[in-house]
Order: structure tokens, then sequence, then C-alpha cells
């Protein structure tokens, strides 16, 4: 028998989070992913009019 996640779990998640499955490893690993600024490359695409 393999645990599942339930739907609802997911929904409830809090924003940048998540849940990580490997075939190799057998649980559930839950992860947050940081926010990082970053420098400004170019310019926001504007339509010529």
């Amino acid at each position: 028998m393999e645990l599942a996640v339930l739907s609802a779990e997911i929904e409830q998640l809090r924003d940048r989070t998540g849940l990580l499955k490997f075939a190799s490893h057998p649980g559930w690993m839950r992860v947050a992913y940081p926010v990082y600024e970053t420098e400004k490359v170019a310019v926001p695409f504007a339509p010529i009019v």
C-alpha cells in the first residue's frame, strides 16, 4: 500500500510551497521555494501604435 496526498491538502498549500515525491524515495516531502529578486535586463514589451 502506498500513502497518498489528499486533494484538499494540495488546495490548502501556502504560496511557493509544494509536495515532492521521488520514485526512489518512499515518502512525500514538503518543499518551499524562496523568492529571488532579479535585476532588470530589458524594458517591458510595449507595442508600437
